[in-house]
Formats: structure tokens, sequence, C-alpha cells
């Protein structure tokens, strides 16, 4: 697979690489996605991930849902399809910081402002769509094969919780459609092993839990009403003569009990919870 290095020079790319070099370029394909669709809306950071890409965007008042997702994705199609060719140059940042300004790109402004006046910006172009970048990345957009976005999440401007909240669009990329499938196999069989845990083990676990505990408090419910009769010592038992709840096994047995159905619970609420993006 042939790749475009940050000093604009051509070169095969080592297969250890070629994920993250996809998955780079797919996030640059939705940032040029987003703002196609959404003019408005700026760019703040992007990366490819473990299993994909996301992108940090701020839509101003505008709420994204996942329910937007697959007109995103279908814009993405079309932009691989145009086979753009990617470019790539390099500006000093006083240039650079003056080129974002002008596209209203205020996050990419502030990046380069944290940078040194002397430092030279690595910039990447796919059609009218500029962003910053150090590469690698791929030759052109129909490289690109099987991709997927998967969640809409809300982050803070570089982790800070002072700063302004932002819309992360995440998503999935591999080298074909065939990858892309076996992964999205894999998800769901995880998905549903998480279900059958749920569903199964948690709730015979809870109906043998309940039953030990039955057996528990008949043993020892029989053994204390009938101490008095089974023991070698005469005694003389009184008129109101009643076991005490809370002075023998019945109180300890419950709280254990209750123990018990409390951390079942609380590990089956832990094994569904959606995960994180």
């Amino acid at each position: 697979m042939k790749i475009i290095c940050a000093d604009d020079r051509m070169a095969e790319c080592q297969a250890e690489e070629e994920q993250d070099v996809l998955r780079s370029t797919a996030a640059h394909v939705m940032a040029q996605t987003v703002k196609r669709l959404y003019p408005e809306a700026q760019l703040a950071r992007g990366t490819a991930t473990e299993n994909g890409f996301r992108y940090d965007f701020d839509f101003g008042e505008i709420k994204l849902t996942e329910a937007d997702l697959p007109d995103i994705e279908k814009e993405m199609q079309k932009i691989v399809q145009e086979n753009l060719p990617l470019q790539v140059f390099q500006k000093p940042a006083n240039e650079a910081l003056e080129l974002m300004k002008a596209r209203g790109e205020n996050y990419k402004a502030e990046l380069i402002g944290d940078l040194p006046d002397s430092a030279e910006v690595s910039l990447c172009q796919q059609g009218n769509y500029i962003d910053l970048c150090v590469g690698p990345h791929l030759t052109e957009t129909n490289v690109l094969k099987g991709f997927v976005l998967t969640s809409v999440s809300e982050v803070h401007w570089k982790n800070d919780p002072n700063n302004k909240s932002l819309t992360r669009l995440s998503g999935a990329a591999f080298r074909s459609q065939t990858e892309l499938r076996e992964y999205e196999k894999m998800k769901e069989k995880l998905n549903s092993n998480k279900k059958d845990r749920f569903t199964f083990p948690f709730i015979l676990a809870f109906f043998v839990f309940t039953i030990l505990y039955a057996v528990v408090i008949y043993i020892a419910g029989v053994s204390y009403y009938f101490r008095p009769w089974t023991s070698n010592i005469n005694v003389e038992l009184p008129a109101n003569y009643a076991p005490s709840f809370y002075n023998f096994t019945f109180f300890y047995a419950f709280l254990i009990y209750l123990f018990g159905i409390s951390f079942l619970f609380w590990m089956m609420r832990r094994d569904i919870k959606p995960e994180k993006s």
C-alpha cells in the first residue's frame, strides 16, 4: 500500500502500520464530511484509535445523536468514491496560524499558537478540506474500504472540564469490508456472551443462594426450637417461651443474604453496562 509522508514523499507502507494509516485517513474523511454537511462546525482534534478513529467537533447549538450517523457515513462513502488525492505541505507556524484563522478554525489556531514561532507546521489537504497532521496518509481516498461510524459522545476540549464541551464522533476502520464484518461479528458475539452471563449464571446463582438461605434458616430454626428438648439438662420453659429473632442465627443469616443478593445485582448491572468509546 502506497502512502504519502509528511515531507510529501511517496513510500511503501509497512504492514504493521497500515491499520493506523487507514484509520488516520478515515478520521480526515469524516472531518471533511462534517464540514460538507455542517459548514459552521469547527474542527478540534482527530486521531486513529485501537480499532478505528475519532474526531472532536464543535457543532455550536446543533446536537448530534446516533440517528445522524448513517447520513454522515453515507457522505463519507461519496468522498471515498470521488477518489480525492491527498496532498501534504509544510508552512511556518505564523503562516499556518493565519491560514486557520482565515478558515475560521479557532481550535486549530489555538493548537498552532501552542507551538514555538520557529516551528514548521505539517498540513494535509483533500479537496477543499485542510487540516493539521504529521501523517503519513493514504495517497487517495478510495483506498479506504471498510469503515463504519459507531458512536456519538461528549468530551471537553483538551480534556479540561473547564473548557467547552465538544462532540466526539467515533468509528471503526479496517483494510477491507471482510475485516470489518469479522470485527462486527466478534463484537456482536462478545455482547451476546455478556447477555448470556447475565441471563443464566446470575439468575441461577440467585435461586441457589435463596435456597441455601432457606435451608440454613430452617435448620437453625428447628435446632433452636427443639434445643431445650434435645438437651441432657432438664430445662423448665416459661409459659411465654419464644425464640428471639435478634439474638440468634436468623439475624446474621438475613444480613448475609441481603449482602449476597445486593452483590449479585451489582455484578449484573456492571456486566451489562454499555461500553464507552
